[in-house]
């Protein structure tokens, strides 16, 4: 069983693994990874980093990818840097 303090821990999360990340769960810090997904259940506040981040949940922080897909489920507030990114109807997002 992991300590308290372990649980509540708020560092950087960094993959370079050359797979996709899912989170279904709350988190803060920062989100590294080749694919990065955040699940419809998701809130964060945190920033994401990747070749390719999709979201489907809540965050309020920072998208920094060469492609980004938002779904109708999409809650973003915050940035987001992009070379290409997808929008979808019903896909909520307020700059900072």
């Amino acid at each position: 069983m992991a300590s308290s303090s372990a649980r509540r821990s708020r560092s950087q999360v960094s993959s370079r693994a050359p797979r996709t990340s899912r989170s279904t769960a709350r988190s803060n810090g920062d989100v590294r990874g080749v694919g990065v997904k955040i699940g419809q259940n998701a809130r964060s506040r945190a920033r994401f980093y990747g070749d390719e981040v999709e979201l489907a949940g809540a965050i309020e922080g920072k998208i920094e990818a060469k492609k980004v897909i938002l779904p109708g489920t999409a809650r973003m507030t915050g940035d987001v840097v992009h070379q290409d990114i997808k929008i979808e109807s019903g896909a909520y997002v307020s700059a900072t």
